[in-house]
């Protein structure tokens, strides 16, 4: 064997333009398969930091609009599943300051309660976990530091354990340390905890059953997330019954931890294994034509080395030895090729891929490349060794011998290998041309606002000191004024929920004059946002008719409320919104609202969502009987200048009015709108990269089998020419052959895409799976560029000299 191998790497090493052109093929192929599948790895594959999360599920209610956090009432519901459950938890995210050190800095923190370590199975590195009594509202006031950020701020101090550190003016003693890795099931994406603090829910539930608590659950050994889901509906079921205030669509649900973690991105994940997987089968089937080339240039050797006695397993092994060491060499320079795109992955990728720690080369996507390798080797490689191996000794160097030319079943062959090129090209450009349509369409929808010229920065104040309304009020109206006075800004305003880059939930309403009781009916909603004067001003958006939120509209005043078009239009489709009263179906907002303005539509989550009704409530006025501050707001500021060169100085306007406030989240509008689009431009740009790929490795296959069919027609091409074939009429004869290959392959291509793009339709906006236009404009300009990639061969036959060709026989 190592005779064979030594003769295989000597015969290559005669001809390394075959050689380079081969492992860079196979290397692409290779490299680009392993780059992705190291992403689905990390992603979907690895095991999360939890012990046996096969049993871990994320519980959760559902209604008509999708998924919905458990009330307190609801999850001591849930708890009682003591057949199902091994434990139930609930925790939420909140956002602290810190102070104390050498700065203030707003962190973010897990409100777990004392179950949720338990249910992943997951202890502190260092000290311990919440006990029930720190559990409570009113025990012990401590705190759990995450890994990173005790490296990061105490510089893995263990001896803070048992120390003070101050979160939003409280002192709170840190009991423990959380493992490296850990994570809360929906913390895998953006910035991670950095604290994790009691939940510390009341004795008697919330009565006003609000839906803000997230639930875990670990199954009991042999139940189902089937069998589970039953018993957690039955007992959704009965909840709207006894507590009287939830729809009849009302339901819960059970999902697999590792589901929750990937969310959306599994899909798209997969779409992108698929396509990278049809341009290695591409470069495979491309290095197999120029195999089967080679094969027919080596026919003489081979026949000579059967004549002498080599046995057709002898040729068929040193065949194979040379598959192997091309296949081999292709994966090895395919890993350096991976480790590159790797880098450019997690450089390009979106913000809101999960799990970025995890991507990387390890020891499961060091097999998955030695596997690739193996299966292309056998598959580039198997049947033109075969096909080489099969001579006919004296026969074939008597062919030979006389110049005779490749047989034509091989080919056929080679054009077999070309329409299956053809076809697989087609198919990953259509689904490509779909994805670049479908992010064109999704970039052209408009906001609802203005995004260049804006600044955003997020500023929340410490309840400690800011806890009563008027507090939060006043700070936020001075810092206001304050920041309008700098050079370059032309209005400034705040908002509870940034469009783009937070979510926001809806409030049932009571529409004055609609229903018997003159208060009103429970249907409608809307999204409510908490605004400042200069808010939509300083976003551009278009105000519709009325007036916008005023400084003036303060308590004491008329009641204000700003409602969006599509919420005008669906409530008062007789145009009657503007001076209409609606109040809030919550004791957290009692009073009756005036409509005083009705604004344009604004894009508040997605940008590919459905526009939802939309109420803007002034917040100086807002709440009006609850005993709490709306305290964290988004500061917007619209400029006349760079918008970043104004942030030394807002950052020191915030200061000048409390030291203790810090500043977060500093972006300009134009970057949020940007990342709301990151994983649509994402998946368009690979997909795009692969069919780029797929097309240049089709060129090149045909390129070379058409140069190598024109060098086997050269007797016929001199002799048509001699007998007064013009130039012209020999290109139409190449192109003409080759233009048959190219339409049988386009055709299976169009075919397959229509086949599978199916499998896009979640992933397109604005565009259907068999758009006509991709269907046709993608497969004829692949069409195009293989026949030009036919016509520089065809074109190089007519220099053959006719004469020469003529001497020569």
């Amino acid at each position: 064997m190592f005779t064979q191998l030594a003769l295989s790497v000597r015969t290559l090493r005669r001809n390394p333009g075959f050689a380079v052109v081969a492992i860079v093929t196979l290397a692409l192929g290779i490299g680009a398969n392993t780059a992705i599948f190291s992403v689905v790895n990390g992603v979907l594959l690895a095991p999360l930091p939890y012990q046996n999360p096969e049993q871990i599920v994320i519980l959760a209610n559902t209604w008509e609009e999708g998924r919905l956090g458990l009330s307190e009432n609801e999850q001591l519901a849930y708890r009682e599943l003591t057949d199902v459950f091994e434990a139930v938890a609930v925790y939420e995210y909140r956002t602290l300051n810190i102070t104390g050190g050498d700065r203030a800095e707003r962190i973010i923190a897990g409100a777990i309660d004392s179950d949720v370590l338990p249910v992943l199975g997951v202890s502190p590195i260092v000290g311990r976990n919440f006990a029930p009594q720190e559990d409570r509202s009113g025990g012990p006031s401590v705190v759990m530091l995450a890994h990173g950020y005790w490296r990061q701020r105490f510089a893995g101090d263990p001896g803070i354990v048992g120390q003070d550190i101050s979160l939003d003016g409280v002192s709170r003693t840190v009991i423990g340390i959380t493992p490296p890795d850990f994570r809360l099931p929906q913390d895998f994406v953006g910035t991670p905890v950095q604290t994790y603090v009691p939940l510390a829910l009341d004795a008697v539930p919330d009565p006003r059953n609000l839906h803000y608590l997230l639930g875990l659950a670990r199954l009991r050994e042999g139940v189902s997330v089937e069998q589970g889901t039953t018993r957690v509906a039955a007992v959704a079921h009965r909840l709207i019954d006894e507590l009287g205030t939830l729809p009849e669509s009302f339901s819960a649900t059970l999902r697999p931890v590792s589901e929750d973690v990937s969310g959306d991105i599994r899909p798209a994940l997969l779409i992108l294994l698929a396509a990278v997987g049809l341009v290695l089968l591409i470069a495979s089937v491309n290095v197999a034509n120029l195999m089967l080339a080679r094969a027919d240039v080596r026919r003489t050797e081979l026949s000579v080395r059967q004549a002498l006695g080599a046995s057709r397993g002898d040729l068929l092994s040193t065949l194979l030895a040379e598959v192997a060491i091309l296949a081999a060499a292709g994966g090895l320079l395919g890993l350096v090729v991976a480790h590159l795109a790797i880098k450019l992955l997690l450089a390009l990728g979106p913000a809101g891929l999960p799990r970025l720690d995890q991507i990387g080369i390890d020891g499961r996507v060091l097999a998955f490349t030695a596997a690739a390798s193996l299966a292309t080797g056998l598959l580039f490689g198997l049947i033109p060794a075969l096909k080489a191996s099969r001579l006919s000794g004296q026969a074939d160097l008597h062919g030979i011998s006389r110049g005779g030319t490749a047989s034509g079943t091989r080919q056929r062959a080679r054009r077999t290998l070309v329409i299956g090129e053809l076809a697989l090209a087609v198919a990953l450009a259509v689904g490509a041309g779909l994805l670049v349509k479908s992010f064109v369409l999704l970039t052209s929808v408009h906001p609802g606002f203005e995004k260049e010229g804006v600044l955003t920065l997020r500023v929340t104040l410490p309840e400690t000191k800011y806890g009563d309304a008027r507090s939060a009020r006043n700070f936020f109206a001075s810092l206001l004024q304050s920041i309008r006075s700098i050079p370059g800004v032309e209005e400034a305003g705040a908002i509870r929920n940034l469009p783009l880059a937070s979510g926001v939930g809806d409030w049932g309403i009571r529409i004055r004059g609609q229903g018997e009781d003159g208060m009103g009916v429970r249907g409608p909603k809307a999204d409510w946002i908490v605004a400042t004067d200069g808010y939509f001003e300083s976003m551009g958006i278009p105000l519709v008719s009325g007036r916008f939120i005023q400084s003036q509209d303060r308590v004491g005043t008329l009641n204000a409320v700003v409602i969006n078009e599509t919420m005008a239009q669906r409530y008062w489709p007789d145009g009657t919104a503007l001076g209409a009263q609606f109040r809030m179906t919550t004791d957290i907002d009692t009073i009756w609202r005036t409509v005083v303005g009705i604004v344009g539509d604004v894009r508040q989550e997605n940008l590919d969502q459905e526009v939802k009704t939309a109420m803007y409530l002034p917040h100086a006025q807002f709440p009006s009987t609850a005993d709490f501050a709306i305290t964290g707001m988004t500061v917007v500021v619209r400029t006349s200048v760079e918008p970043t060169s104004v942030v030394t100085a807002v950052v020191a306007h915030v200061n000048a009015l409390d030291p203790e406030v810090p500043v977060s989240g500093v972006r300009t509008m134009k970057d949020v709108v940007n990342r709301a689009g990151a994983d649509e431009r994402f998946q368009g740009m690979l997909f795009t990269l692969f069919a780029v790929m797929a097309l240049v490795l089709v060129a090149v296959g045909i390129y070379g089998v058409t140069s190598y069919l024109v060098s086997q027609r050269t007797r016929e091409m001199g002799i048509r020419m001699a007998l007064g074939a013009a130039p012209s009429q020999i290109i139409r004869l190449i192109l003409g052959e080759g233009l048959v290959t190219v339409l049988i392959g386009v055709t299976i291509g169009v075919v397959g895409a229509f086949m599978l793009t199916r499998f896009l339709s979640s992933q397109l906006y604005g565009v259907q799976a068999t758009d006509l236009q991709t269907f046709v404009g993608v497969p004829l300009f692949v069409a195009i560029a293989a026949i030009l990639a036919a016509y520089v061969p065809a074109r190089r036959a007519t220099k053959v000299d006719p004469v020469e060709v003529l001497r020569q026989e």
